[in-house]
């Protein structure tokens, strides 16, 4: 890697050992740039999704569609029992739930069907209506490619987020979800991810801090702000995401911690420093 004092290092557990810790963890682009690096693989497996839509198109009833939600949510601890992984987006605009997909590894259509009927019981005996589909592929990577979305480019906006332990997803689920409401109808586009880093790998010699290693879902706030906009209005609109939106995150789960890993504030023509405020 190149440091960031122009040095060209090796890091491993042999050599610096202390920048390896670092590295493993410790932020972007603090240490320097990692210009080549040796990663483990893993086999590939047979693996299962389920996705899951609650929109307009299905109710404009905004109490029935956060009880949807909340079947969801509420099951966090659940699904990373089970080892598996669920991405979502809640927003932008009233009353619109994604879930692409549900992620069920070494799982068969079958299986993953059986493990997530207490989510679809629910549904169905509350009357929320929804879109599902449920398929089984050879590999993971089949699954990524048929499932997962590209992401929008050129989008600007402020980002924040909190991670929502085992823990605190057990101790107060309603007011976990009454904090998703209140960051929704504030104008934030969530993005959600239920997994628990720890159910693989419980423990690790590395910088993450150790709340991530209990998390259960971790959340990314974007809050859309234009990149040309006056400094007013970039200074009001992250007070909006990390003292009124962060803060009921917060509140609703005081053992969880932060997310750091993305800047999405930077438009494809210029880089602007103020929008990283």
């Amino acid at each position: 890697m190149l440091s960031a004092d122009g040095r060209f290092v090796t890091a491993n557990e042999v050599e610096n050992p202390d920048l390896f810790w670092a590295l493993k963890g410790g932020g972007p682009s603090t240490f320097g740039v990692v210009l080549s690096v040796t990663v483990k693989t893993h086999p590939e497996v047979p693996t299962a999704g389920i996705t899951l839509d609650i929109n307009a198109t299905h109710t404009t009833d905004l109490e029935l569609f956060w009880k949807g939600f909340s079947a969801l949510h509420d099951l966090s601890n659940y699904w990373v029992d089970h080892g598996m992984f669920v991405y979502f987006e809640l927003g932008p605009g009233p009353g619109r739930l994604h879930v692409k997909p549900i992620v069920g590894p070494n799982m068969t259509e079958s299986e993953i069907t059986k493990v997530a009927k207490p989510l679809f019981q629910k549904l169905d005996s509350q009357g929320i209506p929804y879109t599902a589909v449920t398929k089984a592929f050879p590999t993971f990577f089949d699954l990524y490619i048929d499932f997962f979305e590209d992401e929008v480019p050129g989008d600007s906006a402020l980002v924040g987020g909190w991670i929502f332990t085992k823990q605190d997803i057990a101790a107060n689920p309603k007011g976990i979800v009454d904090a998703y409401k209140f960051g929704s109808e504030a104008g934030a586009f969530l993005i959600g991810h239920t997994v628990w880093p720890g159910y693989g790998a419980p423990i690790v010699d590395n910088a993450i801090h150790p709340v991530w290693r209990n998390s259960s879902t971790f959340t990314v706030v974007s809050y859309s702000v234009p990149g040309n906009a006056p400094w007013a209005e970039k200074a009001k609109a992250q007070n909006t995401v990390t003292n009124v939106i962060g803060k009921a995150l917060r509140d609703s789960a005081p053992h969880g911690g932060a997310y750091v890993n993305e800047v999405r504030s930077i438009t494809p023509t210029h880089l602007d420093f103020s929008q990283l405020l």
